[in-house]
């Protein structure tokens, strides 16, 4: 109701404050018979016809194009208002073969709900431009099941992000303020599908990324904690190829009834600062490591030495987000 009182709003403005002459100009030529009551034809009565036939002409025609035009942006922005997207989580691991995991990111104007929605699997069939189809589609069968399903839940209007990640497979529950991401637009453009994509950079969390977006899709919104641009994000790599994200599928004409459900705002037990899971991150590669020391059998010795072993991850890049 309050987009249909605006857009009249709108009409009414373009009506009554933008001039009709501004809008349209040309020559028009009328052949007008016009009597008055004593079947007398008038010179003023001629004009004042023709006055007021221009005048309905312009001011229905003007109407017309106004209202269409403003259907037409409410009915773009309304397919805008929420939505059900696809991505892959890509993870590239030491031995460079190359995992996908489903995610789906639910959306409304001010929320946005990012969870795991599946195991993750190995992408076996190289094609060009990666390892997966010109969608984002998985093209393999080997797959490592998991019970975990992390999340990412955002509130525009709250400014706050909740989350739940495992780290060193210890669960953290966190609340956060969200951080603005600093993006630097580049003037390039290439096709993801359909849409036509531009390429945006940032430095996050320790880390570079290369996006590609869309202003197909109006929204600012993206996988993972990524967000703040034009257009909804449909493709991203980091800087040492470990992790990206992709689209795979886009619904925009979601049933609202799942919208609604998914974005009721997560109930947490255990929620922690943000320091809290800082601290976590800083030191999951040597708990990871401590974790695997304690099961090994006595007298074996652990692969995972440090990061001089050639196939042993590094400390650096253990994880999606880097903390000083």
């Amino acid at each position: 109701m309050n987009k249909l009182l605006i857009c009249f709003l709108l009409i009414l403005i373009q009506i009554f404050v933008a001039p009709a002459q501004d809008q349209f100009a040309g020559i028009i030529q009328y052949d007008f018979m016009v009597r008055n009551k004593n079947d007398i034809f008038s010179e003023t009565s001629h004009k004042l016809y023709q006055t007021l036939k221009f005048t309905e002409m312009v001011f229905t025609f003007k109407i017309r194009n106004i209202v269409y035009y403003y259907i037409f942006i409410l009915e773009n922005v309304a397919l805008a208002q929420s939505g059900v997207i696809h991505y892959n989580k890509l993870l590239r691991n030491t031995s460079g073969e190359l995992w996908a995991t489903p995610h789906i990111l639910y959306f409304n104007n001010n929320e946005s709900f990012y969870i795991k929605s599946g195991s993750g699997k190995k992408i076996t069939e190289v094609v060009k431009d990666g390892e997966l189809d010109k969608f984002g589609n998985i093209r393999s069968s080997k797959v490592i099941p998991s019970k975990f399903y992390e999340f990412y839940y955002i509130n525009k209007q709250d400014n706050e992000i909740i989350f739940k990640e495992k780290v060193a497979e210890r669960t953290y529950e966190i609340k956060n303020t969200l951080e603005s991401i600093n993006w630097t637009l580049v003037d390039e453009k290439k096709q993801i599908d359909n849409f036509s994509c531009q390429k945006a950079m940032t430095t996050f969390r320790g880390r570079d990324f290369v996006v590609w977006f869309t202003t197909d899709i109006p929204v600012d919104i993206g996988p993972w904690k990524l967000r703040g641009l034009p257009g909804l994000i449909m493709e991203v790599s980091e800087s040492t190829g470990k992790y990206g994200f992709r689209v795979s599928k886009i619904d925009l004409n979601p049933d609202q009834n799942v919208i609604k459900e998914k974005l009721k705002k997560p109930k947490t037990k255990n929620i922690k600062d943000f320091e809290v899971y800082k601290n976590a991150v800083k030191n999951a590669f040597e708990d990871q490591m401590a974790i695997a020391r304690t099961r090994i059998p006595k007298g074996a010795k652990l692969l995972f030495k440090g990061p001089d072993c050639d196939h042993c991850p590094d400390p650096d890049n253990y994880l999606i987000e880097r903390f000083d």
